[in-house]
């Protein structure tokens, strides 16, 4: 064989090596890609449990091509400090709550107007529809694929030291409010909303600083607040969303292969955690019924405390402009609002 030809062979050898190297992601030998996966809840918490299934599923079903680190109760990142490094590849990946992109992607919370969806399945429906669709353009934007979202479950329930049933009943209360949008509808309620972080709550109620808190019947239930009132009212208000992130540099040199295991591992994760969710809080509330006078609002109430937080959406329109006024219609539209 002439050199010409043998060096024509080594190169044609050598270029398929590199090929497989770098196309079959599934092949031995091959440096994992590595992953942190910053997560910001207790690592006993149930969205961080399917954090580690989600880690798992994604090791096993590229076959070892992914090697994922959870970090769970913002051991690397907390809030802000967290998106901002999944956006600029500090963290491979990681998850938090919808309402802290409300600056960089004005339409995220969306998912905190109360009354605006009836439950994860509009939810749903909404996140994998056109305003969703644009949503997760709009996080590309700012640097992030988002592969799935976790639901932390209704976050508009109250307990409180006395009943919270008409809108009436909330007129001069000082209530803790877990978001904005919740602050806007407790104001237009009559009450005076406090932001404030959950782990301060227990104390605030017991020293009689707050009247109420707004937050989750798993939340009401975890952290105790029952120990400190006698009322609580079930509101299946709002729902909140907490996006899996993907650092999008990173995404876009992952093989096709494991770019498609990621988006399948997204959908069972997806699934899992929405049945969950939802069995967690009506367990929650069961629980509360035993430790608590408990009001669950009728469809009715639902109605009437809705027309009366009308103005929060009008509030929302205001910042969010067309893109927010296309959402508002597109869910009345779809669910025949």
């Amino acid at each position: 064989m002439s050199e010409k030809r043998w060096m024509n062979t080594l190169t044609v050898v050598g270029l398929f090596s590199l090929s497989l190297t770098l196309f079959l992601p599934f092949s031995h030998g091959a440096e994992p890609f590595k992953i942190r996966y910053v997560t910001q809840l207790p690592a006993t918490h149930l969205l961080t449990q399917a954090d580690f299934r989600l880690a798992k599923m994604l090791e096993e079903r590229t076959k070892g091509a992914v090697k994922v680190e959870v970090y769970p109760a913002g051991q690397l990142y907390k809030g802000m400090e967290l998106l901002k490094a999944v956006m600029n590849g500090a963290a491979e990946m990681g998850t938090i709550y919808n309402g802290i992109f409300t600056g960089p992607v004005p339409l995220m919370d969306v998912f905190d107007i109360p009354f605006l969806f009836k439950d994860y399945d509009e939810v749903t429906r909404f996140w994998h529809g056109e305003i969703g669709d644009r949503l997760r353009s709009e996080l590309e934007r700012i640097g992030i694929k988002a592969i799935a979202y976790s639901a932390y479950g209704e976050s508009f329930s109250i307990c409180s030291h006395r009943p919270l049933v008409k809108v009436a009943d909330f007129k001069g209360m000082k209530i803790r409010a877990n978001h904005n949008t919740g602050a806007d509808t407790l104001r237009e309620f009559g009450a005076s909303p406090v932001l404030f972080a959950a782990a301060e709550v227990y104390e605030a109620l017991q020293r009689k600083t707050i009247d109420a808190a707004s937050s989750g019947p798993t939340s009401i239930k975890e952290r105790k607040w029952y120990e400190l009132t006698q009322y609580a009212t079930i509101t299946r208000a709002c729902y909140s969303v907490w996006p899996i992130m993907v650092h999008l540099k990173f995404w876009n040199v992952l093989p096709k292969e494991v770019q498609e295991v990621f988006r399948e591992v997204g959908r069972d994760h997806e699934a899992y955690v929405l049945k969950k969710t939802d069995e967690n809080d009506e367990e929650a509330i069961r629980f509360l019924k035993t430790k608590l006078n408990v009001y669950e609002l009728t469809p009715a109430d639902q109605k009437v405390w809705g027309d009366h937080s009308k103005a929060v959406i009008e509030k929302w329109l205001k910042r969010t402009g067309s893109d927010g006024q296309k959402a508002i219609e597109w869910i009345r539209k779809s669910f025949k609002r």
